[in-house]
């Protein structure tokens, strides 16, 4: 009924630590560190995305883009679905039918996405800016 208790995790969070602290005192703390990741990495999307070489991979998509915060984003977003599919063609994670068909639906958005950031804020602004009765694009700076 509602999970475990605060003091349960403070508890976890506390041999965690003092794992951590030996580690780091014994000279395994990146053993450790690569354990944590690698426990999590295959247990979901997220965690592909999160471990720390597919997100060093993210980054490196984001800054091959320049100063332009929309292909940035793209980028990020096109780099992180690649990293989930590449799991997922490894057979390391399974998808639901639903997320399948989630990250599908999703990778073909972005890849539709126009690659000028000022044909995409004008397109968004004439789609949208009419459904939002207050929208006012000046309050923006764009």
């Amino acid at each position: 009924m509602g999970g475990p208790t605060p003091g349960v995790w403070l508890q976890s969070l506390g041999y965690e630590c003092a794992l951590m602290n030996t580690a780091k005192t014994i000279g395994t703390a990146k053993a450790l560190r690569d354990s944590y990741v690698l426990a999590d990495k295959y247990r979901d999307p997220q965690g592909v995305i999160l471990a720390y070489d597919n997100a060093y991979r993210i980054g490196q998509a984001i800054v091959a883009d320049g100063e332009d915060n929309y292909l940035r984003a793209r980028a990020a977003a096109l780099k992180a679905i690649e990293c989930i599919n590449e799991a997922v063609d490894q057979g390391r994670i399974l998808l639901t039918r639903f997320e399948r068909d989630s990250m599908d639906s999703t990778q073909k958005t972005y890849e539709q996405l126009p690659e000028d950031s000022d044909k995409f804020l004008k397109t968004s602004i004439k789609r949208y800016g009419r459904k939002v009765k207050d929208h006012d694009i000046k309050q923006y700076d764009l």
